[in-house]
């Protein structure tokens, strides 16, 4: 049976939070076992019950000890939902698999150490749109190493209302 570890900074109401809790419960119907681990926030309680949850802390250094032990659990993946969360699969070995939600300040500041910390220490990074494919194959980043997966919209879950006109005008008055 394979084991992946979910991993991202806290389970608050986000978007990124939400796509790695879906995806987590989604393993399980495949037979795989899923581990999460974050700091928790209210999406705890979507996690299913056959997905076994480790707290994070604030402390770094708690992390990296916690995150050893479930590492040493036989982990075949983990997905890494975040750059903190990246930088300690790096530094614990992990085979890792990145999905980069936004831009950091070390993307900004120092490019060149970024694509080298992505070239070193994943095994696929995943990017929301060709824009972002193509910025970090201009930073060094190897083509082979980046895969583009759209993000979606569950259409049963929001529904679409249309907005009603004011019918009174709006005014501003200084």
């Amino acid at each position: 049976m394979k084991r992946v570890l979910f991993l991202t900074d806290e389970l608050r109401i986000g978007g990124a939070e939400t796509y790695g809790v879906v995806l987590a419960n989604r393993l399980t119907d495949r037979s795989v076992q899923v581990h999460f681990a974050a700091r928790p926030g209210p999406m705890i309680e979507k996690l299913r019950h056959e997905v076994s949850f480790t707290p994070l802390s604030r402390l770094p250094m708690i992390n990296l000890f916690r995150l050893y032990k479930l590492c040493k659990q036989n982990i075949n993946l983990v997905h890494a939902n975040s750059l903190r969360m990246l930088v300690y699969c790096f530094l614990l070995r992990c085979p890792v698999v990145y999905t980069k939600h936004n831009e950091t300040m070390i993307e900004k500041k120092m490019p060149r150490l970024y694509a080298w910390l992505l070239n070193r220490s994943t095994r696929r990074v995943l990017v929301l749109c060709a824009l972002e494919q193509k910025k970090l194959m201009r930073m060094g980043v190897k083509p082979g190493k980046i895969s583009i997966v759209y993000n979606g919209v569950n259409l049963d879950k929001f529904s679409i209302k249309e907005r009603k006109m004011m019918s009174t005008p709006f005014r501003l008055v200084f």
